[in-house]
């Protein structure tokens, strides 16, 4: 019964449901059999295959790899199998996944159409070559490295800028190739980004050795990728910004030897307004000769202010600034500040207040001068973007790991797409700008480089129209500092 089942015309109907071709092809390479789907991948009918040669339905086929392998099989009696690129008389091309099995007949081969995966695998293969000719030619350096920072990976431009080929940067680990001095911190971000995959980490400089022992300084964007299998690494980019940094050492130096000039003459101009507005025949002299010794006397000590401030960026651009940390209770500080804030604050009607809770000391080992003008500037940005009846508030918070310090105003608010540009060297919003005409745009910048250089972080969140809310967090490293003056 079962043979009978498998014989005749249910086997022919069984043979052409299959998705797979099926023909078999006599000693002289003659079709005796083909299925449907045999006749739809070659576009040809029964008639035009059975009986008719290989040769003469497809002429050349003889001199292909197809052709040969199936001859090897006939004559070897052994199974063989490829993938097949067939190409029509129209020009169209079709992929089939062939395989030969000898028969008493001849060969039996059966063919199945991968044409739809030899073409996606085609263009993905023609985007990667793509894009490693894009990285072959990029200026910048992208290298990948594993957990341990040993580089698996860098594009050719590694030579143009640091002089090693790509297989002599690949023999050593990453840190090998950094400035001794910027090692430590190399390792803390390294660490960082092995803990936070996905997220990119942006504006890292660092010096690395060129072959010729000179350090370049490079700008470095780095993501962790680990998770990815496709890569499998931390991606980093490095720019040479050597030349750049040298521009701008040059821009720091001339602004600092300009400050200097100015600060002194400033100072003594300073001096003596300040002697002649006690003088009695200036006291006695009409009201408008006052108006204009005060006016004077204002805009001496703006340009005074912003000469200090470009002398702290010019100090920050070269390295130059001076920590003089010590035991510090920020609580006196915060109250001094806002003390001496309030009676800006009570010209413009706004409400200053401080909220320290139960806290009477919070002690940490800082520069206290540096940390006074970081809220200092804090504050008065607060009242004098917050427009009248508004509030300022400012706030101290302690637990086991940080500081952090809050100032919080109902001002102007700071769009979403001037945030990022806050804390730049002299950039000013618009908006800003127009509510007071005599900021510098220096402040900010300065505050949160003395901020990071103590290890914490400056932050803004705002919202335009309704206020603004600036955050200082330091780390909490008075213990730390104890215990080593006490030689522990």
């Amino acid at each position: 019964m079962e043979a009978h089942l498998l014989s005749g015309a249910n086997l022919e109907i069984v043979f052409n449901e299959m998705l797979e071709g099926c023909q078999i092809i006599d000693r002289h390479y003659r079709y005796i059999y083909v299925n449907d789907t045999v006749c739809k991948q070659g576009r040809q009918s029964r008639e035009q295959l059975l009986g008719q040669t290989m040769m003469s339905v497809y002429p050349g086929i003889e001199n292909t790899e197809m052709f040969h392998l199936l001859k090897h099989c006939m004559r070897e009696g052994k199974p063989q199998q490829m993938e097949n690129e067939f190409t029509y008389p129209s020009g169209d091309r079709a992929w089939f996944e062939l395989r030969m099995e000898p028969v008493s007949e001849g060969v039996l081969i059966f063919s199945f159409d991968i044409t739809e995966r030899k073409k996606m695998e085609i263009s993905i293969r023609a985007e990667r070559e793509r894009y490693q000719k894009v990285l072959e030619n990029l200026e910048d350096i992208v290298h990948i490295m594993d957990p341990a920072g040993q580089i698996f990976y860098v594009t050719p431009s590694v030579e143009r800028v640091l002089g090693y080929t790509p297989q002599e940067f690949m023999r050593k680990r990453v840190l090998s190739y950094i400035h001794p001095d910027d090692v430590e911190k190399a390792r803390k971000v390294y660490a960082s980004i092995l803990k936070y995959p996905g997220r990119v980490f942006q504006s890292i400089e660092e010096r690395a050795l060129h072959k010729d022992g000179e350090y370049r300084t490079m700008q470095v964007v780095a993501i962790n990728l680990l998770d990815n299998p496709a890569i499998n690494g931390v991606v980093i980019t490095s720019r040479d910004i050597t030349k750049e940094r040298e521009v701008d050492r040059a821009k720091s130096e001339f602004v600092s030897l300009a400050s200097h000039q100015l600060r002194t003459p400033l100072g003594i101009a300073k001096w003596y307004l300040e002697a002649l507005q006690e003088e009695p025949y200036i006291q006695k002299s009409p009201e408008v000769v006052r108006s204009y010794f005060e006016e004077i006397y204002k805009n001496n000590h703006r340009v005074l202010g912003v000469v200090r401030a470009l002398l702290s960026v010019s100090k920050i651009d070269q390295g130059h600034i001076k920590d003089t940390p010590k035991h510090t209770n920020l609580v006196p500080i915060l109250e001094d500040i806002v003390k001496e804030m309030r009676i800006l604050a009570k010209q413009k009607n706004i409400h200053l207040r401080l909220t320290i809770n139960s806290l009477k000391e919070c002690v940490l080992w800082i520069d206290p001068v540096r940390l006074y003008e970081v809220i200092e500037n804090l504050v008065t940005n607060a009242i004098e973007y917050t427009l009248p009846n508004g509030s300022v508030s400012v706030a101290l918070k302690r637990d086991a790991n940080k500081v952090q310090v809050t100032v919080r105003d109902t001002g102007i608010g700071i769009s979403k797409i001037d945030q990022p540009k806050l804390f730049s060297k002299f950039f000013r919003s618009e908006k800003g700008a127009l509510n007071n005409t005599e900021g510098s745009g220096l402040g900010l910048y300065v505050a949160k480089s003395y901020v990071e250089d103590w290890g914490g972080s400056l932050t803004v969140t705002s919202t335009p129209g309704k206020g603004s809310c600036f955050t200082i967090e330091l780390p909490n490293i008075i213990k730390r500092h104890q215990q080593k003056e006490e030689g522990i």
